[in-house]
């Protein structure tokens, strides 16, 4: 290089510009890719948030489907229900009708024997002045006997007797201003005694017997306004001596006080307590035949 060259002040100024154009383009291009990079970002960020609210969409869409189909399926079901009840319904009206000196009535009963006719038997009963009077009978739908009672102005009154569809009474209670009032027993299909019992306004009052299948006391208990109240004592049957088994204490349908089991010996078997609320105050004390304590 000549001197001339060398001291050229235009060609130093060049050098100088080369030189500090040359990190300012590195910059704005390192600029440049960044805000693209940035760019690409946000536009992959904004579709996978629209990607991932199309599927949201989507998913609301089938659930929506599926709400519809199920809600059409449940208005075809009560549909078929309703239709369903609506048969019945006329079928009952065809099989239900009313006679009265063997002729169907449609008004409402006046005096004499009227014959209510169901789908599974009838009823037979008097009216007295457009009120139930008299004896009224109950039969199945193949014709045998099921209930007997008496009616006095519409209401049930005296004794009443339920029968097996063989015959046999099943139970004789008494009403008294339409409840159950009085004495109560009850038989088994074979007519031996299951219980005697005592009623009053529909519930068990007093001294209850059950009975074993060979006619023979089981149990003695007593119930106050439906509830066991008092003394209770089971029985072994006859085979075994017909001993005293167990001797317990209710007070309101809790067992209270002791809790006693025999062997039919008549020897302790177990004893437990109860506070006055049925709870067990201590765990059960158990005997040997011996009378020792297990």
């Amino acid at each position: 290089m000549s001197a001339s060259t060398t001291n050229d002040p235009t060609v130093e100024n060049a050098n100088k510009d080369k030189e500090t154009t040359a990190p300012s383009q590195l910059s704005e291009e390192h600029e440049k890719a960044q805000e693209e990079a940035e760019r690409k970002a946000e536009e992959e960020e904004a579709a996978a948030e629209k990607a991932a609210e199309d599927a949201e969409n989507e998913e609301d869409e089938k659930e929506r489907l599926a709400d519809e189909e199920e809600d059409r399926k449940d208005k075809e079901e009560d549909e078929k229900e309703r239709l369903e009840d609506e048969k019945e319904r006329l079928e009952d009206e065809k099989e239900s009708y009313v006679l009265k000196d063997g002729k169907k009535v449609t008004g409402l009963p006046t005096n004499g024997l009227y014959e209510f006719h169901y789908e599974d038997g009838k009823m037979l009963v008097n009216f007295k002045n457009g009120k139930k009077n008299g004896e009224a009978l109950t039969y199945g739908e193949d014709g045998e006997l099921l209930v007997r009672v008496t009616f006095v102005d519409d209401k049930l009154e005296g004794p009443a007797t339920q029968y097996y569809s063989d015959g046999n009474i099943e139970t004789t209670l008494h009403y008294k201003d339409n409840k159950k009032s009085g004495p109560m027993t009850g038989y088994s299909q074979n007519n031996v005694k299951r219980f005697d019992a005592n009623l009053l306004n529909d519930q068990l009052e007093g001294m209850f017997i059950s009975y074993d299948e060979y006619g023979d006391q089981s149990q003695v208990s007593y119930y106050k306004k439906g509830y066991l109240e008092g003394p209770s004592t089971t029985f072994f049957p006859k085979s075994q001596g017909g001993g005293i088994c167990r001797i317990c204490h209710y007070e309101k349908g809790h067992l209270v006080k002791e809790d006693k089991f025999f062997y039919p010996d008549g020897k302790p078997l177990q004893t437990t307590t109860y506070d006055h609320k049925g709870r067990a105050m201590v765990y059960p004390t158990s005997f040997k035949p011996s009378g020792e304590i297990v």
